[in-house]
């Protein structure tokens, strides 16, 4: 019985590989095919493309794949493929031997539509959303023409001057998108430009957020392993991550970046930016108190332990003790008493502050005197 499961199993992911690669082998054959096809319509065309796609569609392996369509590329060679090329080059000729035919200005008009999206850096759309809509009406429209101007055998919606205007000169046919006056084709551009202003957003917004992550990094300094700063520092390398192009609050990139500053008033800012107070201060705590030891090393005193009990007396423990008591009491925010600057800063221990200078006089009393 756990065979049978066991095989069963095994059958079913072989299936499950071999759809895998069976799709995988036909990854870009739709667009291969509309490449070939190049814009040109005609009933050859539609019967040449049906024949080659019921025969791919038709395949069970990868290698009957392959006699159509192999490494990316159509199989020219394979007599459906070939028929299919045959039926648009013979469309291609068709529409040169007269350029005012419908299947020419069709074919130049489906190229203009495209031909709208050159210099915008908007592609032309694959995905579903307005500008997909927008571009299929467009070539749909277009598509569905019968004829180049309205008559009385043609309505206006099947008319390409609908749409498009038709320029001759010299024997050569221009057609370009009207995109002036209401229609699909200003739908169109409509929606490009629109895309084209949210792709511009998007890579701003982009750049907003590299450079707030830029700033954060340049903030925390050499403490970006301290746990609490990162801590602080992750969560609000979060809410920059979400904030997207049109948000709001905590959504909204200037919310915590502006005019290249973070906003320091701003409450996760700030809470990384007191991270990073704490942090500093504490590591200039103990420069502070190796300092205060340094003192015992160089006068040749032994340092005394450290009492809290101790700190109001009169003597070498005391003073010490209360030096390390006011160090360790200092605060981000201290003033006076409470301020590390008062008795220590990057020069060193500040030895006319009341507090070093007493700690100073005992080991100076507490040195071994040299004997004459």
């Amino acid at each position: 019985m756990e065979y049978r499961k066991f095989a069963e199993k095994a059958v079913e992911e072989i299936k499950a590989e071999a759809a895998a690669a069976l799709a995988e082998a036909k990854e870009g054959l739709d667009e291969a095919i509309t490449a070939l096809i190049d814009g040109q319509e005609s009933a050859e065309i539609t019967a040449a493309k049906s024949a080659l796609t019921e025969a791919i569609d038709a395949c069970k392996t990868v290698e009957e794949v392959q006699v159509y369509y192999k490494d990316g590329a159509l199989v020219v060679t394979d007599e459906k493929v070939a028929a299919l090329a045959e039926a648009v080059q013979a469309a291609k000729d068709a529409a040169a031997a007269d350029p005012n035919s419908v299947a020419n200005i069709k074919s130049k008009a489906l190229a203009a539509v495209d031909a709208m999206f050159e210099g915008t850096g908007v592609a032309v759309p694959t995905e579903d959303g307005d500008l997909k809509t927008a571009y299929d009406n467009m070539v749909n429209a277009i598509k569905a023409c019968t004829g180049v101007e309205a008559s009385a055998d043609v309505p206006t919606k099947l008319a390409l001057k609908t749409y498009v205007t038709v320029t001759e000169a010299e024997g050569a046919v221009t057609v370009a998108i009207i995109v002036d006056s209401e229609g699909l084709g200003k739908t169109l551009k409509t929606a490009i430009e629109t895309a084209k202003s949210e792709a511009e957003a998007e890579k701003t917004l982009d750049i907003a957020k590299a450079d707030a992550k830029l700033a954060i990094t340049e903030a925390v300094g050499s403490y970006g392993d301290v746990p609490a700063v990162k801590e602080k520092v992750d969560a609000l390398i979060d809410l920059i991550d979400k904030c997207e192009v049109g948000g709001s609050n905590t959504t909204l990139i200037t919310t915590f970046f502006e005019t290249g500053a973070l906003k320091e008033s701003q409450e996760n800012v700030k809470a990384v930016l007191d991270a990073v107070a704490a942090a500093e201060l504490a590591a200039n705590k103990e420069l502070a108190i190796a300092a205060v030891d340094a003192l015992f090393t160089e006068a040749g005193v032994e340092k005394p332990e450290y009492d809290e009990n101790k700190t109001s007396e009169d003597t070498l423990q005391g003073k010490y003790g209360a030096l390390v008591k006011l160090i360790n009491d200092c605060t981000v925010d201290g003033s006076d008493t409470t301020a590390l600057s008062t008795y220590w800063t990057d020069s060193g221990l500040k030895e006319s502050q009341a507090a070093v200078a007493a700690l100073i006089t005992k080991i100076e009393a507490a040195q071994t005197p040299v004997q004459p």
